[in-house]
């Protein structure tokens, strides 16, 4: 009994396997109709770069939930994400120094560093606020993410 319905089993994969293995060149064409050529495409945004709007000073201080937070001083800040207890922030383009530089700017800030603070990691609170920033030294990226009690 088994061995007929491992049989049954064999036979079944092997009809379903032939059955969604070929494709007729109708079916290929129209889909292929649909995907747009790359040959001439210029990718005009990469993990090292953001080519973007940098956020400004004064709409970094405008911001109610980022005023507690140093501005950093530095090109190609991206706001990628904000909602009501949570902002996550790259920096594109950044040296160690402007990572170490930034992360005594928070401890001005007053944000305790009791959790940790070494050359890509930095992890800090303040009040109910937490801050946790990292420095990838592969594309020189930070990625800052604060979060925050809901205002």
């Amino acid at each position: 009994m088994k061995k007929v319905i491992l049989g049954l089993l064999t036979a079944a994969t092997a009809v379903s396997i032939v059955g969604c293995g070929g494709t007729s060149s109708d079916s290929t064409q129209a889909n292929n109709s649909n995907i747009e050529s790359t040959e001439n495409i210029e990718e005009s945004a990469s993990w090292k770069t953001y080519d973007g709007p940098s956020v400004t000073k004064e709409e970094w201080e405008s911001d109610s939930f980022l005023i507690e937070l140093p501005y950093p001083e530095m090109d190609n800040i991206n706001i990628h994400y904000e909602s009501s207890t949570w902002t996550d922030i790259f920096i594109y383009e950044t040296t160690s120094s402007q990572f170490k530089t930034y992360g005594n700017k928070c401890k001005s800030a007053g944000f305790t560093t009791d959790l940790t603070f070494d050359s890509s990691f930095f992890m800090a609170k303040k009040g109910d606020s937490e801050l946790t920033m990292s420095r990838n030294p592969d594309n020189g990226i930070i990625e800052i993410s604060y979060t925050y009690p809901e205002k």
